[in-house]
């Protein structure tokens, strides 16, 4: 069986072990800034394709930060495995935004399903068009960093994540000018889309906005989060869809079929992309995350700050092994592998205004310390 779909149970309990020795806290603070770069890049030792075939894992291997909510993952279609990813498949419908490792039944997330596209729509985007080959000859996973190119027929599309805790970047590339178009689909959904809510407005750059929540179910119970979209480049329109199907200037829409279209007059080569921030308190405390946390830093700036803080994290062990032991350092890989899959939950929910949503329902103050929470799971033996 190939490193992509194995997974090794002894290196959770190796890890967990020498954490508690070294006295260091099982749970790591938020990655808000970067870390010194060590001397060793543990993140080369991590390869995110591990357990991502098939049923073997479940794993994601999209764009994370330590405990982050925002977890870009590309989904694969005609199968997807439950974490959206199936590393057997060799179509990609798109990129979502909340996702889990190691689930059981139907996958947890599936949220934000952001489609780039050379289609020209006029209704509600099928998502028989959604679909795009890729081959992992052009694929690249790095701790929080994701990229691929997409195979069609006006052209490739070079697809790139990154992301913070509560905020991620997508930058897709155009090969050919023409129009191009990002599709945000809201209906898209793992288990079930109970409900989604969506305001879409022009920025005084030119650039468009989304905001909205959405609410989907995952192991017997209902979630709901609230979003915050930017566009990185001036759009050359927006139009919504809801139930009825048709595209429109509607800037409003409510319910479990809706969606965004944001059109672009690209040239040559030219990078179009989205800033994404996901709260479990409002929309409105995902457009402070937004700015708080991603503020004006560049696409390539997020993700070398967020590689410093996995390497933070992954430096406080240092593992080597004889040559006798570890021949081909699959050994080595796999432990660095599952502990960075171990800081993948619970997500860190406090905002960046010191605020989080309790199991009560109410936004409390969080004074001292940082609140984490997450979906429910199982399964576990699988991810690690």
């Amino acid at each position: 069986m190939s490193l992509v779909s194995r997974s090794r149970g002894l290196v959770v309990a190796a890890a967990a072990a020498a954490l508690l020795a070294a006295g260091l806290p099982a749970i790591a603070a938020e990655p808000a800034v970067a870390a010194e770069e060590p001397a060793t890049d543990y993140t080369a030792f991590v390869n995110p394709f591990v357990s991502t075939e098939d049923d073997f894992g479940q794993d994601l291997v999209g764009a994370e930060a330590p405990n982050s909510i925002v977890k870009i993952n590309p989904m694969t279609t005609s199968g997807r495995s439950h974490s959206g990813y199936d590393y057997a498949e060799d179509q990609i419908a798109g990129f979502t935004h909340t996702n889990l490792n190691g689930v059981g039944g139907s996958g947890g997330g599936g949220d934000l399903l952001v489609v780039p596209t050379y289609e020209t729509y006029t209704s509600r985007p099928g998502t028989g068009t959604y679909a795009k080959n890729f081959s992992h000859d052009a694929e690249e996973a790095t701790p929080g960093y994701y990229s691929v190119d997409l195979a069609t027929d006006s052209g490739t599309i070079r697809a790139e994540a990154t992301t913070d805790v509560r905020t991620g970047q997508d930058r897709f590339t155009f090969e050919q000018g023409g129009s191009a178009s990002l599709v945000v689909d809201l209906r898209n959904n793992f288990t079930n889309r109970k409900n989604a809510s969506l305001e879409a407005a022009s920025l005084d750059d030119g650039r468009v906005a989304l905001s909205g929540d959405f609410t989907g179910h995952f192991n017997g119970y209902d979630y709901t989060m609230h979003y915050y979209v930017e566009s990185t480049a001036p759009a050359a329109g927006v139009r919504t869809w809801g139930g009825d199907g048709a595209l429109a200037d509607e800037p409003s829409r409510e319910g479990s079929d809706i969606g965004a279209v944001i059109d672009f007059d690209v040239t040559d080569g030219q990078q179009v992309g989205l800033k994404v921030a996901v709260s479990p308190i409002s929309a409105e405390q995902a457009k402070i995350d937004l700015a708080a946390e991603m503020g004006d830093r560049s696409f390539e700036q997020v993700r070398e700050d967020t590689k410093a803080a996995w390497n933070e994290i992954l430096g406080r062990l240092d593992v080597t092994a004889s040559e006798k032991s570890d021949p081909d350092g699959d050994l080595q890989t796999l432990f660095y592998t599952h502990l960075y899959r171990m800081f993948g939950s619970p997500m860190n929910a406090t905002s960046t205004s010191g605020t989080y949503r309790g199991l009560d329902g109410d936004v409390h103050q969080a004074d001292g310390y940082t609140h984490y929470d997450g979906w429910g799971f199982w399964d576990d033996f699988r991810k690690y």
